[in-house]
């Protein structure tokens, strides 16, 4: 069966076990689902990028996104 969930994400810098930097997405509006609830959802950057660009796409990301939607099958 096909579940659809939609909410308001924010994408912040975080940083990996390696001290590079990666986008997460976290929930600031929707449903609170259990599927949603224990997803995790990031971008891989490429190797170069350092915290100050991660920042700056984070940022452009946050300025256009409107919401994220996961579909479980």
């Amino acid at each position: 069966m096909e579940n659809t969930f939609t909410g308001r994400h924010k994408a912040v810098v975080k940083e990996t076990g390696k001290g590079t930097p990666y986008i997460s997405f976290e929930l600031i509006g929707g449903p609170l689902t259990p599927d949603i609830d224990k997803a995790s959802i990031g971008m891989i950057l490429a190797k170069d990028t350092d915290f100050d660009s991660a920042h700056r796409i984070a940022d452009l990301i946050n300025e256009k996104l409107v919401g994220l939607y996961i579909t479980n099958f």
